[in-house]
């Protein structure tokens, strides 16, 4: 309906005359001087009262939906609005439990620090009131003799063969179900396990898989690709083996050879963890797993660590051993004793800590 390429004309005009009145007139002028138009007066003006409901009736339009617009411009704001709010209210209650929190964890860190400086108050004073008593060398002999009832042989533990990256202990013997205690899961064979597919192997920083293959199989015709979660084995564009790992691994550079094993024709494969300082369950996903309580840590070569690591590597070795039991680590177990130790010292503190801050 609308023809715009004459809105510059008419809009110069309009400027020119000062207003709508001006340019109005202009125009009828122009009709009078140039053309028939006022002829036939009573049909000149009804098709000028067409043309002005036409275009009332157009604006009308135009007018009601750029109201709607707004109307729903009004409500998304309002939305907006609204969920901000929410937003905020949120941020302001997760805050305001971050530093209950953090007031809680530090009143509880104060009052096992308390208990520890009770502690060597006491411990000084204890020493302090000690008293130095001159003894004859027989009267030490006696004190520092230790009594035959109390010296006990300390119990031999029992070693497990290790097993190098190539070969499994001759005669070893597959895993069986671990049936003591709650513990579950299959005893672990130097650290690893053995399937009727692969045996396997581990320490903290890395494992060796050794993957049992056909006598026909050449090493130059075998693929083997990996990522961190997954490995499949091609032999002359067949697949032979797809699987994920239990954890990832890191696939750059792998090791592998193919190699006889006890008689029989392997593919072995070096891996290095990503997590270190954790042990595998199994080797890939959906194999029988091991009973990770049973590893023995002593078969893990911890030579590849410094000294002042090494202590915190068999530290977290074994509380990572104590967490799979359901037990807290030693520091936790003895910061909770220092922490009950101090609240039946204070019944009044002891039901403030209950309540919560």
């Amino acid at each position: 309906m609308d023809d715009e390429s004459f809105d510059g004309l008419f809009m110069q005009c309009v400027q020119t005359k000062r207003g709508i009145d001006g340019f109005l007139n202009c125009f009828y002028g122009f009709l009078r001087r140039r053309t028939d138009f006022f002829t036939t007066p009573t049909e000149a003006k009804q098709e000028l009262l067409d043309h002005f409901e036409a275009n009332l009736l157009y604006f009308n339009k135009a007018k009601e939906y750029l109201q709607k617009k707004q109307e729903e411009k009004k409500k998304r704001d309002e939305e907006l609005r609204i969920k901000e709010e929410k937003r905020q209210e949120e941020l302001r209650k997760a805050e305001e439990e971050r530093k209950a929190e953090e007031l809680r964890q530090a009143e509880e860190a104060r009052i096992i620090e308390e208990s520890k400086s009770e502690e060597q108050k006491n411990l000084e004073t204890q020493l302090s009131q000690q008293k130095v008593v001159e003894v004859t060398d027989e009267q030490a002999a006696m004190l520092t003799e230790p009594k035959q009832e109390e010296v006990k042989s300390p119990p031999k533990k029992k070693l497990t063969p290790k097993l190098t990256q190539n070969q499994l202990p001759a005669g070893s013997t597959p895993p069986v179900e671990e049936t003591k205690g709650e513990s579950k899961g299959l005893m672990p064979i130097n650290n690893g396990g053995k399937t009727d597919r692969y045996f396997w192997t581990q320490q903290l920083n890395d494992l060796t898989i050794n993957f049992y293959i056909p006598e026909n199989f050449q090493a130059k015709y075998i693929k083997v690709n990996l990522r961190p979660d997954h490995i499949t084995i091609i032999h002359k564009g067949q697949m032979f083996l797809d699987g994920d790992f239990f954890d990832a691994i890191k696939p750059d550079d792998p090791l592998w050879m193919v190699d006889t094993v006890e008689g029989r024709k392997c593919i072995v494969l070096t891996l290095d963890k990503v997590a270190v300082r954790t042990w595998w369950k199994c080797a890939l996903k959906g194999e029988p797993e091991i009973d990770t309580t049973k590893v023995d840590p002593g078969n893990t070569n911890l030579s590849i660590f410094d000294e002042e690591t090494r202590p915190v590597i068999e530290k977290g070795l074994l509380d990572a051993q104590r967490k799979e039991m359901g037990l807290p680590t030693f520091d936790e177990e003895k910061n909770q004793q220092i922490l009950r130790e101090a609240l039946a010292k204070n019944p009044e503190l002891a039901k403030k800590f209950a309540a919560g801050p």
